[in-house]
């Protein structure tokens, strides 16, 4: 990826041909990855896929990791498990990642206070999406808005 980057923006001579032998290798080395899995490993990444839209479509409520593991069929251990080897993360992890990204496109694209963003992605507390916000951000929400905006 970073090897296409830098040639799509240097542009050398045969740039093209150069990007389309990339995403040919990149299409090959999925293609020979997904017929080397198997079965299982398939049911899995299908399984924590389908958690991570359960995520996607609940983070704004209170939704807890257990519910998640019982609506995939899998125990809650083994769901984190698997979900942190296959995602980096844990299940608490990403909700909070998936709050911080949706609050940071409210900051920037409506005039909705801190307190209004705070309880529609799902927080029960400013105060408490302050402190994640800053820790996760490096910048209040306030301030954060504040740069954004002028951008």
């Amino acid at each position: 990826y970073k090897n296409a980057i830098h040639i799509a923006t240097e542009q050398p001579i045969g740039y093209q041909q150069i990007l389309a032998g990339i995403a040919n290798l990149l299409l090959g080395l999925t293609y020979s990855l997904d017929k080397n899995s198997t079965d299982d490993q398939k049911k899995v990444t299908q399984q924590i896929n389908k958690a991570k839209m359960i995520m996607s479509e609940n983070f704004h409520r209170d939704i807890r990791p257990e519910e998640i593991a019982e609506q995939i069929c899998m125990s809650y251990s083994w769901f984190r498990h698997l979900f942190k080897k296959q995602t980096g993360l844990s299940p608490h992890q990403y909700m909070q990642e998936l709050r911080i990204q949706r609050s940071k496109e409210l900051l920037v694209s409506t005039t909705l206070t801190c307190q209004e963003i705070a309880y529609k992605i799902g927080y029960e507390s400013p105060l408490s999406f302050n402190i994640v916000f800053k820790k996760k951000t490096g910048y209040p929400p306030n301030k954060y808005r504040e740069i954004h905006q002028k951008r």
